[in-house]
């Protein structure tokens, strides 16, 4: 981990959480639709 630095890890991290946090929002707005859908029909 010497290599990118404590800056790096923590940049790393950070970009992470973000990614983490669109794919849930992701599966949510999935599941949100496709209920729609379900009931819609």
């Amino acid at each position: 981990m010497r290599l990118v630095g404590k800056g790096g890890i923590e940049a790393i991290s950070r970009l992470m959480g973000f990614l983490l946090v669109c794919m849930g929002v992701q599966f949510i707005i999935n599941g949100v639709l496709e209920i729609i859908s379900t009931y819609h029909a």
